[in-house]
């Protein structure tokens, strides 16, 4: 490709100036990670990384260009909003496990076994774990706890550490305030009443957004 004078010039400059371009990058990079501090690890890897580096190079050249660095700001924010808009705050691979596990709610409702029981309840042939049913009167939503290795199976394909915590900030997945010794921080122990003997499992909270610390149940 001939980019002419402009290119010449710009290649001369990026060569005579490496310690200033470090410099200028590594303020707008913090720029960017503090505009996105509150958004998606992927928005954030995003703005960090790629519209950093756009940035830089649009004020670097604000001499050849003849742009205001304001104008060079306000010119990549605007495709960074476009972008976010278009591809959304959680990345296609935190989407895929949110999908994920809340699809196979839906398709496997049957593997729970419901408490309180209806009259007329059947013992799952596979059980998955407790579907707890929403009680309007303790103010408590209906969830759900499923059995350790059921859930392994459900986030089958994506990094288990990496899955809890993507699952916990979507507030899907709930976390007791005091972990058992033993055991990982997303552990709950079930409530005996409610299957005649100890079990542990972890809690799922569908179709919720917040990602809130609860009490473990008693």
């Amino acid at each position: 490709m001939f980019f002419g004078v402009i290119g010449r010039e710009w290649i001369a400059f990026l060569a005579n100036n490496a310690d200033s371009i470090k410099t200028v990058y590594k303020a707008i990079r913090q720029k960017w990670l503090d505009l996105s501090s509150n958004m998606s690890g992927q928005v954030q890897r995003v703005a960090g990384d790629r519209f950093a580096v756009l940035e830089t190079a649009l004020y670097l050249a604000k001499d050849l260009t003849q742009w205001t660095e304001e104008e060079s700001a306000q010119a990549i924010l605007k495709n960074f909003l476009n972008w976010k808009e278009e591809f959304g705050e959680n990345s296609r691979e935190e989407s895929a496990l949110i999908r994920a596990v809340t699809d196979w709610l839906l398709i496997n409702e049957a593997a729970f076994i419901e408490y309180p029981a209806g009259p007329n309840a059947k013992t799952p042939l596979k059980i998955a774990g407790v579907r707890v049913l929403a009680d309007k009167a303790a103010k408590e939503e209906e969830h759900y706890f499923i059995y350790p290795k059921i859930f392994d199976e459900v986030i089958d394909g994506f990094p288990k550490k990496m899955a809890l915590g993507i699952l916990f900030t979507a507030g899907l997945l709930k976390k007791p305030n005091k972990p058992e010794q033993g055991y990982n921080e997303f552990i709950f122990k079930i409530p005996k009443k409610m299957i005649g003997k100890t079990a542990r499992a972890y809690k799922i909270m569908p179709f919720s957004d917040e990602p809130e610390t609860e009490e473990e149940a008693e």
